[in-house]
């Protein structure tokens, strides 16, 4: 099949459980590709003994700009060849976990070290690789490893010689408070930073104080992802002086911080000062009764398109505030998350939150689940909303459940049950 898809310009063959029987067929269909320009064969069984039919193939590849081969069964020595062998100008993989790079000249690309289970030798490992390669990184994905304190470290260590950054996802990596607050501190070295991913990493209260500071210097952030940092209500305080710096923002997940109503206050009185933020996520944090601060910082966001305040015991009184004087000014809202903050026994607020939602003609979804409200607070809500808004009102009994096959029951816009 492969011969006749003559401008096939991206092959992924990983996790095909291909041996050396097949890295011959393989070879041969790979020399009439000539317009591929990536190739996926990363987790099969080549082995030593197909090494050199794929070397060999690799050379009538002159548009490949992408490879990937890890474990594959190379050894270090048959890895270099078939790197070796290959006409490109820009690559970069990771071979059988040896970090192995090819770099051109003037061009820019990413290196993906994505979910590959990595722990910290790995970590000092690419550490050295981009110490002395020096490539032209734009983007560093190293999401869902287990790196720790010492791949932490040893990552910062060479943030300095990567200034070309604009994108750090740095997802669930078990780093601790040492290993998160030396990256932390490294980013100010990251002055065209744009996108900074560090959910789950335990930054803690000093680690939210050196990353605030850091980011101080990073006016071009556009996105900033702390979910689960355990920021506590110092870090939280920190962090807010330092979104003063940061008015290019138009995405901003600071959830599940434990910041306190000081940090939380804090919070909403700098986002204030965003005006260009189409993405908050403030989920879990704000445990506040007035809600004075968080009323006005919504409103300022007219560009706001999700806005999750999940399980943030807003109460009433905020809740009304919420919806009476922030909602009628989100015209480009197209989700809202409020679960978990238990306003469904107010009358007053169901009917503001229901007027406000007749002005929100871009919602599509609005989850309200766990807020106690009743068959009529649901249906007055769905009613409400514009047609085709999707509205997560009820919790559904059991028993309901049970009747519906398992699969959730709603309330739409429409007012019938889905």
């Amino acid at each position: 099949i492969l011969p006749k898809m003559t401008r096939l310009t991206t092959l992924d063959l990983r996790d095909t459980r291909m041996d050396e029987s097949d890295c011959y067929a393989v070879a041969c269909a790979l020399k009439i590709l000539s317009s591929l320009m990536s190739l996926s064969l990363s987790d099969n069984k080549f082995g030593e003994d197909g090494h050199e039919e794929l070397a060999a193939s690799l050379q009538h590849l002159s548009h490949l700009r992408v490879l990937q081969i890890s474990n594959i069964g190379l050894s270090p020595e048959a890895a270099a060849q078939v790197v070796d062998a290959i006409n490109i100008t820009r690559s970069v993989e990771l071979l059988d976990d040896i970090p192995v790079a090819r770099f051109g000249d003037g061009t820019t690309y990413e290196l993906n070290l994505n979910r590959l289970r990595l722990h910290p030798p790995e970590g000092a490992m690419i550490s050295a690789l981009l110490s002395t390669r020096l490539p032209p990184l734009v983007t560093l994905d190293i999401r869902y490893n287990f790196l720790g304190d010492g791949g932490g470290i040893a990552l910062a260590s060479c943030m300095p010689l990567l200034k070309t950054l604009r994108t750090v996802k740095l997802w669930n990596n078990e780093f601790g408070e040492e290993g998160s607050c030396a990256l932390a501190s490294a980013m100010r070295e990251l002055t065209g930073l744009e996108c900074l991913h560090m959910c789950g990493s335990k930054l803690g209260s000093k680690g939210g104080k050196a990353l605030s500071q850091s980011m101080q210097g990073l006016s071009g952030l556009t996105a900033l992802r702390l979910w689960r940092c355990e920021l506590g209500a110092e870090g939280c305080c920190a962090l807010a002086e330092a979104l003063d710096h940061m008015t290019s923002l138009t995405l901003l997940d600071v959830g599940h911080n434990h910041s306190g109503e000081e940090g939380s206050e804090a919070l909403c009185t700098h986002v204030q000062h965003l005006r260009n933020l189409t993405e908050l996520d403030l989920t879990g944090n704000l445990l506040v009764t007035r809600g004075g601060a968080l009323a006005a910082a919504i409103k300022a966001q007219s560009q706001l398109e999700l806005l999750d305040l999940t399980e943030c015991a807003l109460g009433t009184e905020a809740a009304e505030l919420l919806c009476t004087t922030s909602l009628p000014h989100l015209a480009s809202l197209t989700r809202l998350d409020l679960p978990g903050n238990g306003f469904g026994g107010s009358e007053e607020v169901v009917n503001s939150l229901a007027s406000s939602l007749q002005g929100l003609c871009n919602l599509r979804i609005i989850n309200l689940l766990h807020n106690h409200l009743s068959e009529e607070s649901a249906a007055t809500i769905a009613g409400s909303a514009v047609k085709g808004c999707d509205v997560w009102a009820l919790e559904v009994p059991l028993a309901l459940q049970a009747e519906s096959g398992g699969k959730p029951v709603g309330q739409q816009a429409q007012g019938k049950q889905a």
